[in-house]
């Protein structure tokens, strides 16, 4: 008789192939709160601090998901499988989260400094 496999939560399963998945997922949802607590704050203080470095973590979150992508289109997948087709729409779209997170953090310190 086969032994049976222990039973285990989502969580659990989730967390099991820890990988640049779960990385990249942590790094974004981190970025998030953390601009999200930045906006909320706006005009103290702590923006200065607070709102660059969720900006910046959304710029490593986005690389890191355009990393995995790319990951996926040089491993040999047949360019008609979803994955593949899922994989140039993440580059799209984590490329132009990379860009107006750099856009946003390039006006924030353009309009700390006191620009034109």
């Amino acid at each position: 008789m086969p032994a049976r496999k222990k039973k285990q939560n989502a969580f659990v399963r989730y967390f099991t192939p820890f990988g640049l998945r779960q990385l990249c997922e942590m790094v974004l949802l981190l970025a998030a709160v953390i601009t999200i607590l930045g906006l909320a704050l706006l005009g103290g203080r702590v923006t200065s601090a607070v709102l660059p470095i969720g900006l910046i973590l959304f710029i490593i979150g986005g690389l890191i998901a355009v990393v995995r992508a790319v990951l996926v289109l040089t491993g040999g997948v047949n360019r008609r499988s979803p994955e593949f087709k899922r994989a140039i729409v993440n580059i799209i779209i984590m490329g132009l989260v990379v860009a107006m997170a750099a856009l946003a953090l390039f006006w924030f310190f353009y309009d700390t400094i006191g620009g034109v």
